[in-house]
């Protein structure tokens, strides 16, 4: 089963090995114009995988990362763009979201980048910053309120 969600301070530490802890649901990085036209690659709690690939409903405790790569000359760069995570609680708490909470952080913005982020930031659930996350992915109700992986990228 899945471990309980952690308080919001711990959601950072909680998630900090991802790439070795979640599954990587495609099989190389795609342009996600709504993440900043930028390089993505998700990640799911192990448990979750199989629910993520069938647009499914998540199990409560999953965990959804996806890591992004600012976009050099119509390909993925090496350059980390801002981490974003999706925590999945109890509907009741959050019926408006499906019960997700969400979470970004960014260590080292780039000039000129479309949120106009001049300095590194870490906003965690309940930032008003967060409301474009919430507002998008609502447009993804009926399959959990996510968007997904696009077919010609999704791993087997």
């Amino acid at each position: 089963s899945i471990a309980p969600a952690p308080a919001n301070e711990d959601l950072l530490s909680w998630m900090k090995d991802y790439r070795q802890n979640l599954v990587r649901m495609n099989t190389k990085p795609w342009n996600s114009r709504t993440h900043g036209h930028r390089w993505v690659n998700t990640y799911v709690s192990k448990e979750a995988a199989e629910a993520y690939k069938n647009s499914g409903v998540l199990p409560e405790g999953s965990l959804v990362v996806k890591e992004s790569f600012e976009n050099q000359e119509g390909k993925s760069s090496e350059v980390a763009g801002p981490l974003y995570m999706m925590l999945k609680g109890k509907v009741a708490d959050s019926p408006w979201t499906g019960g997700w909470k969400y979470a970004m952080t960014w260590e080292k913005p780039v000039g000129g980048n479309p949120e106009n982020l001049q300095a590194p930031v870490t906003w965690l659930p309940g930032d008003p910053h967060l409301n474009s996350c919430m507002k998008c992915h609502n447009h993804f109700k009926s399959a959990d309120f996510l968007g997904g992986v696009p077919e010609e990228v999704l791993a087997p």
